[in-house]
């Protein structure tokens, strides 16, 4: 026989029905609330989609979750220099995503996956009429690798080059630009310390180095970027962190960027009201790289191409997402266009396939 702890299990007892109370009073009246806001609570009730809202509105919205987080945010950085699950710490202030370090046993053939759609990519092109050319974006591991706790320097640079000789190995133009990047690293910050995307210094660079591997891209109306303002960032890595700001406030600090604005030139305004406006034979299809205004990729593509270009651009989707929507747009039938740049982050290689039905469905709208 094991002794009884009558004592503590009258407490534990007490503790219980005391917790189940509070929780039923806090509960109870956001059920009420929760199912007077739905148009239509009792079908979803019956088919569960009820439960399972409420499930997710209860979990965003509990007094407790944020205080928890913040907690275990704390616990696992003082104790292993660890954030939340999305970002791995580097040294001196450095986060890098996670995604970048996150290679599958099977990487070749997730490759080889992903660059399937790469070929149909180009099959829509060529069947109305338009050129692609890809600009594979590095990872900011592979140009910032010093600053890591891992070495997967050797891994990160071995899918950017396989990136690039598949698409040589089958004729499709591409502006690598990771050597360049790797020349110029220490010149000039071209990641941001605390983001997953690049700085305005990046941006450009890839712009110029695009516009000097196609010259024939190259027009005659000026552009010229300027700067308008200093710009606070803080990094969008940031958001994995969640620490108190007591255990290292530095991680909130913002990096300061130049705000750039690309017009064109004084002598070309002029010259447009006398002629008019030429029409555009490029189009940009990129990621957040493209679409947040911060970094000006556009502007500077602008600038070094000496060209007007019409961009398809998303955020937070990868660039088979981006292309999709350019497929599904009406400047895939602009005959004007003739010219398609695809920024692509490399690191979108080695993620999971998530877009299967609506690329499907997109590519089967071209043909």
């Amino acid at each position: 026989m094991f002794p009884v702890m009558k004592v503590a299990s009258k407490l534990n007892g007490y503790i219980f029905c005391l917790l189940s109370a509070a929780m039923l009073f806090y509960s109870v009246p956001k059920v009420l609330t929760f199912a007077e806001k739905e148009m239509d609570a009792v079908s979803l009730y019956f088919n569960g989609q009820l439960s399972r809202e409420f499930e997710k509105s209860y979990d965003e919205k509990l007094f407790l979750r944020e205080l928890s987080i913040e907690y275990w945010a704390d616990l696992r950085y003082w104790l292993f220099n660890e954030g939340l699950d999305g970002v791995v710490i580097g040294d001196e202030g450095w986060l890098y995503s996670k995604e970048e370090f996150s290679f599958p046993n099977n990487t070749q053939a997730v490759v080889e996956q992903h660059f399937n759609k790469v070929l149909e990519v180009k099959q829509a092109m060529a069947e109305v009429g338009k050129k692609l050319i890809i600009l594979p974006v590095p990872m900011k591991l592979d140009i910032y690798s010093e600053h890591t706790p891992y070495d997967v320097k050797q891994s990160s640079e071995a899918l950017y080059k396989q990136f690039v000789t598949l698409l040589d190995n089958h004729n499709i133009p591409n502006s690598p630009i990771r050597n360049v990047f790797l020349d110029k690293n220490e010149d000039q910050l071209l990641f941001l310390k605390k983001d997953t995307h690049w700085t305005p210094a990046g941006a450009e660079l890839a712009a110029s180095s695009l516009a000097t591997r196609f010259p024939e891209l190259v027009g005659e109306t000026e552009y010229v970027s300027h700067t308008e303002s200093n710009n606070e960032v803080v990094g969008d890595l940031v958001n994995f962190i969640k620490v108190s700001r007591w255990v290292n406030s530095s991680i909130y600090d913002a990096e300061i960027i130049p705000l750039y604005e690309t017009t064109k030139s004084e002598t070309e305004d002029g010259d447009s009201a006398l002629f008019g406006e030429q029409s555009i034979s490029l189009a940009l299809v990129g990621t957040s790289y493209t679409a947040i205004d911060d970094w000006n990729f556009a502007g500077f593509l602008k600038q070094h191409l000496k060209n007007n270009l019409v961009s398809v651009s998303v955020k937070e989707k990868g660039p088979f997402v981006a292309m999709e929507q350019f497929l599904q747009n009406d400047i895939i039938n602009d005959s004007d266009v003739d010219t398609v740049i695809w920024e692509f982050p490399v690191r979108a290689l080695i993620a999971s396939n998530q877009t299967g039905n609506a690329w499907q469905s997109a590519m089967d709208d071209i043909f």
